[in-house]
């Protein structure tokens, strides 16, 4: 179900590129979502991971996430503009960085 108006691929790209936090959930019998910075390139949603903890173990079982990104009304001049978000659905990937230091991006 979707509400409101959909954003076009240049609103979106736009969006992506405005903002740098979001909540990151993770698969499992229990919720389990955390809040998380991203960095958006070429195309892809770059996050930074550690290698321990819950996350990992969440990781280990499932690779899916779903990732919300939003802006609320709150943040906008006089309260005229709706609130945007974007939710992201998809399966982490570890990449390498030129530094060949690893991160995750859906």
């Amino acid at each position: 179900m979707s509400y409101g108006k959909k954003l076009t691929n240049a609103e979106l790209m736009t969006f992506l590129n405005a903002n740098r936090h979001g909540i990151l959930a993770f698969a499992g019998r229990t919720p389990y979502a955390l809040p998380m910075g991203y960095m958006y390139k070429e195309k892809t949603l770059l996050l930074c991971l550690t290698d321990e903890g819950k996350k990992k173990e969440r990781l280990k079982k499932s690779k899916s996430i779903c990732y919300t990104i939003c802006k609320p009304r709150w943040e906008t001049e006089k309260l005229k503009t709706p609130c945007t978000s974007a939710v992201i659905e998809g399966k982490l990937e570890a990449v390498k960085d030129k530094l060949g230091q690893k991160s995750l991006r859906t």
